[in-house]
């Protein structure tokens, strides 16, 4: 709270108002040369504070800081709610600390999405040469479906609708069939309740569209894109 004192020193202060053009509210205040030089946002003010300058730049370098500051009071009241312990167990014991009524699905369906590599010993028995060196995600599963008509659907209900389920897994009167995968050692299982929510990251505009064509167009390659689109 402003005391009067602080308030009469704010009134006898300078203050600078920039007189802008109505189409122009929403720009800020840049210099032409700097612009073609910095090529990055820019919100130029003049200093009339020496010490409202220092606590800027103050605020601004330690901004890392702040957040850092922060984690550890979220991190300090959790630990003192008590319920840290329970927790511990939870995850040591691989207990879900949620529940729901759905489950969840993310979808890999961008041509450069990460993968997973493979593990040391399989890598050891593997030839140097040989550059299949990377564990099969749920895109690859996708394009590797069964080629019956059915199975004409998209990435996005491959991944709602059927159960990734590996080929060694021994299951004893499934409800739905089991449909083996053309060449990967996994096959497929319709989900018999409720379909999965899918989860798929955003991009830039060029990348968001891709991968929206390669999630809801029935595709048996991502050459199939390449073409039309």
């Amino acid at each position: 709270m402003l005391s009067w004192s602080d308030f009469d020193n704010l009134l006898t202060k300078y203050n600078w108002t920039y007189e802008e053009e109505p189409n122009a509210r929403w720009v800020n205040q840049y210099n032409e040369e700097l612009l073609r030089a910095w090529d990055a946002n820019m919100d130029i003010q003049f200093v009339l504070d020496p010490y409202a300058c220092a606590k800027y730049l103050m605020s601004y370098t330690t901004k890392p800081e702040r957040e850092m500051s922060l984690l550890l009071e979220a991190t300090h009241k959790e630990c003192r709610e008590g319920n840290i312990v329970q927790e511990a167990i939870y995850r040591a014991t691989k207990m879900p600390l949620t529940y729901s009524s759905r489950g969840f699905v993310f979808v890999p369906a961008h041509s450069n999405s990460c993968k997973f590599l493979k593990s040391p010993n399989i890598l050891k028995e593997m030839d140097p040469e040989d550059d299949n060196i990377y564990m099969s995600n749920l895109a690859d599963k996708y394009f590797d479906r069964p080629a019956e008509a059915e199975f004409d659907i998209c990435m996005a209900d491959f991944a709602s609708e059927y159960e990734i389920i590996s080929i060694k897994k021994n299951i004893k009167n499934p409800k739905t069939p089991i449909k083996r995968l053309q060449t990967l050692n996994f096959a497929i299982n319709k989900r018999c309740n409720r379909n999965a929510i899918i989860r798929y990251p955003y991009f830039n505009r060029e990348n968001y569209f891709e991968n929206l064509l390669s999630l809801y167009l029935p595709i048996r390659s991502r050459n199939e894109l390449k073409k039309p689109y």
